[in-house]
């Protein structure tokens, strides 16, 4: 067994550390590992000639499928789920948003679709995704409730109103109901936070972040319970800082002097040759990422902020949310008069942890340092980041 790498659940598994039980992989080995990638080939080689053999029915159902909206008798959606099932010889995977499901699954009925997976469903509604849910046979939920909750625009009173009156139950539409939490209820493999909430099978181990990133993250979302599987270098620790830049808010929270310190520090990493496509400047405020949006181009003066550029790489946390680059800037904004918006920002740990979780390698949080230290879960990073006044 050792030969061939395979790690088995005897008595000195059980005897390691956490950190290394969890990146443990049991019952497997090298050897089966290797002869698993071969049969994945051999399965796309035979896969590869069936496919080209059967050109006209494949074509058919994909037209089938395209034109659903056509379709004129009761029995045609059975013919509808036959080709959707032959199109998935060539076509495996595919994906959709929630807001599309009505439209592109219109004619299927109840456990029409084999398995579904929903991805970033910490952030997805219940109502959202009820038609989804109805049509699988099988559903993972995959998301992480420490992160962006659910956008809801209705108001609590009315959800619960429309609760009462359809004898829904309210944990269905509370506007911080979310289908990872609804998924994680129905998981009998798990943990209870100190909370008391449930966790539907956690995984632990964390390869994204570099430190002290990861140490953030941990601390405030997950209480210390995650793994760090990525080794990281003393000098890649010593990039991250908190940018001490302080100013007169302008427009709502954004503070002006922010941008300034912004593009040198960004400057600084182009000439260090890191590439500005390997950035991210982020803030939780729009007002924020309007303002920087307009100013940035003009501090740099040169061309290398192009308008493609801020649309990609300039946004709030919630469009980041799922995405990953190697440095990412965090821009709180607002002065003493707008402090309230600092309040809110840091009232939960899930912005902060969805921010610094972004950068894989370095990660500048600018910002008052000396206001904002003290806010909770700040203090966290105010303790993990180097300061470095502007």
């Amino acid at each position: 067994m050792k030969k061939e790498g395979i790690v088995v659940f005897n008595d000195d598994f059980w005897r390691q550390t956490n950190e290394k039980r969890q990146q443990a992989l049991p019952n497997n080995s090298r050897v089966l590992q290797n002869k698993r990638a071969r049969l994945f080939i051999a399965a796309m080689r035979l896969r590869k000639v069936f496919i080209c053999e059967a050109r006209v029915p494949i074509s058919n159902a994909w037209e089938f499928f395209a034109h659903q909206d056509k379709l004129v008798f009761a029995e045609d959606t059975l013919v509808l789920t036959a080709g959707f099932q032959i199109m998935q010889l060539l076509i495996p995977v595919m994906s959709t948003t929630l807001a599309s499901v009505g439209r592109m699954f219109a004619n299927f009925g109840e456990n029409t679709i084999d398995n579904v997976y929903i991805d970033e469903s910490g952030q997805a509604t219940p109502a959202s995704a009820v038609g989804i849910a109805w049509r699988a046979k099988h559903l993972v939920a995959i998301g992480d409730p420490a992160q962006i909750e659910p956008v809801v625009t209705t108001n609590e009173a009315t959800l619960r109103t429309i609760a009462r009156d359809f004898k829904v139950s309210e944990q269905y539409l509370l506007p911080t109901t979310s289908v990872q939490q609804l998924a994680n209820q129905g998981s009998i493999y798990g943990m209870h936070r100190s909370n008391h909430t449930w966790v539907g099978i956690p995984l632990w181990v964390h390869r994204r972040c570099d430190s002290p990133m990861f140490e953030i993250a941990n601390e405030i979302s997950y209480e210390n319970k995650m793994v760090q599987g990525k080794p990281t270098k003393l000098s890649q620790v010593e990039r991250s800082r908190w940018i001490n830049s302080k100013g007169k808010a302008t427009n709502q929270q954004f503070v002006p002097e922010n941008v300034t310190a912004l593009a040198r520090i960004m400057k600084k990493r182009r000439d260090e040759g890191k590439s500005l496509d390997q950035m991210f400047v982020i803030s939780p405020f729009r007002a924020v990422v309007n303002g920087i949006t307009n100013k940035l181009p003009k501090e740099f003066n040169d061309g290398a902020i192009s308008k493609k550029w801020l649309q990609e790489h300039v946004g709030t946390v919630h469009r980041f949310q799922g995405k990953e680059a190697d440095v990412v800037f965090l821009i709180i904004g607002t002065d003493q008069d707008t402090d309230g918006g600092a309040d809110w920002a840091f009232s939960k740990p899930n912005l902060l942890n969805v921010a610094v979780t972004r950068a894989r390698h370095d990660f500048y949080l600018i910002g008052d340092y000396h206001r904002l230290k003290s806010k909770p879960y700040a203090e966290v990073a105010a303790r993990e980041l180097p300061l470095l006044d502007n």
